[in-house]
């Protein structure tokens, strides 16, 4: 028996827990240990540790909280709150608590230590990292952990010369310490290059001859220097008992691949598999097979490799390009998909390089197997890897005896069920290819027609690819036979008439659904009601209630408020604001839009007809290099035959606009306060001293522009569903009166440092507003051709989704007082309507 001692107490726990992690003696002993001193702390830690092990990390958090409730000084108590939440939310979660911990302990060099450690996981703020691992160090200057994480910083942040100072200054203060010579020889070879690196290693492994990570590291980048004969001398100076270490044997076997001696190279990696098969180490098997499939693919065995990935042995991502290489060279046709679906499943492949594989596999598959492979894709792989595969424009450039050909050729499918179908058929939409698509939906309609999914598909895809009527026609014979409830029938009816042009029915199906359920009002119908409302359609009343509903729920997000209403609020003043014609005060800017809207001339679309429009395109990306998901999109523009491709980011925008315009306008772009901002303002000054197109990160061309721009001839704009002038598409030729009026507007707005939310400001609510004043101030029209939004959908697909887009930081531009400013503008508006008097 333990004595009464908690430190005692608290000993004994520990060493059964260790031994025996779920041993409920573990916890006998705690509780006895806290009952005689309810502030131990490694007792309480240890409890906590306990509950994580045994119950998981949220109960353990709850834990840790009544814990530091109760022992507010204890700072290990904090330390280890901040590792359950680092290990369950990430690094951000965790920076947080330190911050908290910090604001607790101000002048704790471990508390700073760990904050900046937070800060720096995923790269989540390196420049505040080093601020804050600088104090720690001021205050701790011998702190080893944080020299070492001072180091990681200014590596990662590139300042390299920076970084090999702190290593010498921290190998002063710890003159053994080894990682940080590991770390400068590392540094060594990224500023001046392998043999610099070797140099530095030599000396160290003369200096500790018994290091062997040091002689490990020489041998590697001699290797790496092509100082072959100096890296077998070296790793003759191995101890006899490290001579069989894996890391050596694969050096062995390296330097014998290299000096073209295959035969001593295969030898070395037998030991080392004979090795990893007697200890059982699956992973180390792993790696020696995967160097054995570039040294001697004869003697790697695919089905060991197939047997230890299925096991759940972890694969880089390099290797799994080897061993994929392998497979399709040395194995069956079935071993490159086995491996694919082993590695997907299991989530060991990052989704980049799955795609690639996939798309590699695909290509040499034949033809009477793709239906099969792409349906199987379709159930196996996540919904992210479809994304990243459908998008690539590899997929779309597969041989024309593939899946595509099969569906245009009309032969038996072999999809077996409906949601095959439809995914199938998502995945050819997605690459652009809408005609193919819908002959592969309207096939599976004829097999399942009285499935509503299957139908809605189709009907989807008839939608996007402006083919309304057809939509129309079809869902009134679903109608006739009762395969759809008929107010189902009414609402998508009224929808496609809206978009159509014809907005009277969706006007009263949503005012009926806002009088029998008021409380059940979306964004949709919000938006809807605003927008028609100057035009009268709608009584006051029921416009009060969609306010009052939309102030109230929690649901709406902040930033899309002030982007509606504000907007309205805009479009309406704006003809008071520049004393248009009386008969033009109470109109509303989409009700002018409207009398201009046209359909497309096809006769005009002609390869006879030569546009105005220059076939230059432009597109914006603020910071960086765009991810591949956003690449992949932009790709489509880039590679458009016969057009010119230009993009921009924010320092290349700069210096445009620089050389362009002038001062004014580059303060007013440096004034933007949001990355769509930027790019909304830039595309403007872009299109008036340029002249061409401008499209979105997030639409692709499914068919060249050619017809648009031979119809347009001057200025091509297109409109929302909403009304409204979309921004996200433009072509138009150089000085343009519109854009200029629209460019000078924004500047305006920008440079004022109004608090009128993005899309008010520099967005479509702009445009609209500039194209109604154009069109309303009596000037000739300048060869201006609005066209419909389905329209437009031949040609392009609009606003995918990407993950970008969900972030507020990009779309809003952060104005106190916009949202508190359009709601009473509304308010006002209601209560007008609702007494009858005019707006």
């Amino acid at each position: 028996m333990p004595s009464s001692s908690p430190q005692d107490i608290y000993e004994a726990a520990r060493k059964i827990f260790k031994r025996d992690n779920r041993s409920g003696d573990c916890i006998e002993l705690l509780e006895q240990a806290l009952k005689i001193r309810p502030n131990h702390t490694n007792s309480i830690l240890l409890y906590i540790e306990y509950i994580r092990e045994n119950q998981g990390e949220i109960p353990a958090l709850k834990r840790s909280w009544i814990e530091i409730c109760k022992h507010k000084n204890d700072k290990k108590l904090y330390l280890q709150r901040a590792d359950i939440l680092e290990q369950v939310y990430g690094g951000i979660f965790s920076a947080q608590w330190c911050k908290a911990a910090q604001e607790m302990f101000p002048s704790d060099a471990t508390i700073l230590y760990r904050y900046a450690k937070a800060l720096f996981r995923d790269d989540y703020n390196l420049k505040a990292s080093l601020a804050w691992v600088g104090r720690a160090l001021e205050i701790k200057p011998a702190q080893i952990d944080a020299l070492r994480l001072k180091v990681a910083i200014l590596v990662k942040l590139g300042s390299l010369p920076a970084a090999l100072a702190c290593c010498t200054e921290g190998l002063n203060a710890h003159p053994k310490e080894t990682i940080l010579r590991l770390r400068k020889g590392e540094i060594k070879d990224q500023l001046f290059g392998s043999k610099r690196a070797a140099k530095w290693y030599a000396e160290l492994v003369k200096e500790f001859p018994d290091e062997i990570r040091f002689r490990y590291e020489l041998c590697k980048y001699q290797i790496k220097s092509g100082w072959l004969n100096s890296a077998s001398q070296t790793l003759r100076g191995v101890p006899e008992k490290n001579k069989e270490d894996y890391q050596f044997l694969n050096m062995r076997s390296e330097i014998a691949h290299l000096n073209a001696d295959d035969k001593l190279a295969s030898s070395n990696i037998q030991i080392a598999l004979s090795r990893a098969r007697r200890e059982g180490n699956a992973r180390q098997e792993l790696l020696f097979l995967v160097k054995a499939s570039q040294i001697s693919p004869k003697s790697a065995s695919a089905v060991r490799i197939l047997e230890l990935l299925r096991s759940g042995c972890e694969l880089r991502d390099t290797h799994a390009v080897t061993i994929f290489h392998f497979l399709e060279q040395w194995s069956n046709s079935n071993a490159p998909a086995e491996f694919l679906e082993i590695l997907i499943k299991n989530g060991h492949l990052k989704i980049s390089l799955a795609k690639v594989l996939f798309l590699r596999w695909v290509r040499h598959l034949p033809d009477h197997e793709v239906d099969a492979q792409l349906a199987k894709f379709c159930c196996i792989c996540t919904k992210e890897l479809a994304t990243k595969i459908v998008q690539s424009p590899d997929f779309s450039n597969l041989p024309s005896k593939l899946k595509i050909k099969k569906l245009r050729n009309g032969k038996k499918l072999t999809l077996t069920t409906y949601n095959e179908v439809i995914a199938v058929a998502a995945i050819i939409d997605a690459l652009g290819k809408v005609e193919l698509s819908l002959r592969l939906l309207r096939r599976g309609l004829r097999r399942w027609p009285s499935i509503p999914s299957m139908m809605f598909a189709y009907t989807r895809s008839l939608a996007r690819y402006g083919r309304l009527q057809e939509v129309l026609d079809e869902l009134k014979f679903y109608d006739q036979n009762k395969v759809i409830a008929h107010d189902r029938y009414a609402e998508i009816k009224a929808h496609l008439q809206f978009q159509l042009g014809n907005r009277l029915p969706l006007i009263k199906l949503t005012a009926k659904k806002i009088n029998t359920r008021p409380g059940n009002i979306d964004r949709n119908d919000e938006r809807l009601m605003l927008l028609n409302l100057p035009q009268g359609d709608l009584h006051g009343r029921a416009i009060s209630r969609i306010i009052n509903a939309s102030t109230n729920k929690s649901n709406i997000s902040m930033h899309r408020a002030p982007t509606i209403n504000g907007g309205l609020a805009n479009e309406i003043s704006i003809y008071k604001k520049h004393s248009l014609p009386s008969s033009a005060i109470t109109a509303h800017a989409v009700a002018i839009v409207d009398r201009h809207v046209e359909q497309l001339d096809a006769p005009k679309a002609t390869k006879r007809y030569v546009s105005k429009i220059p076939k230059h395109i432009m597109q914006y990306w603020s910071n960086g290099r765009p991810g591949l998901e956003v690449a992949e999109i932009m790709s489509s523009w880039k590679y458009l035959p016969g057009y010119k491709y230009e993009l921009f980011d924010k320092r290349s925008a700069a210096d445009y606009i620089a050389g362009v315009a002038g001062v004014s306008w580059v303060r007013a772009f440096k004034m933007c306060r949001s990355a769509a901002e930027e790019s909304d303002f830039f595309r403007l000054l872009w299109l008036i001293h340029n002249g061409g197109i401008y499209a979105d990160s997030d639409d692709r061309v499914i068919l060249t522009p050619d017809p648009l721009l031979a119809a347009a001839n001057h200025t091509l704009l297109y409109q929302e569903n909403t009304g409204t002038i979309g921004n996200n598409f433009m072509a138009t030729v150089r000085r343009h009166p519109l854009f200029e009026l629209a460019a000078s507007m924004a500047r305006e707005s920008l440079i004022r440092r109004e608090s009128e939310n993005t899309w008010g400001k520099t967005g479509p609510g702009l445009i609209t507003r500039a194209t109604a004043k154009f069109l309303s101030c009596g000037e000739e029209e300048r060869g201006i051709l609005i066209v419909k939004h389905c329209q437009i959908g031949r040609f392009i697909q609009m606003h995918l989704p990407l993950p970008y887009k969900k972030k507020a930081s990009y779309w809003d531009a952060k104005g106190k007082n916009s949202s508190r400013l359009y709601t009473s503008t509304i308010d006002e508006l209601a209560r007008n309507l609702s007494a009858g008097r005019s707006i």
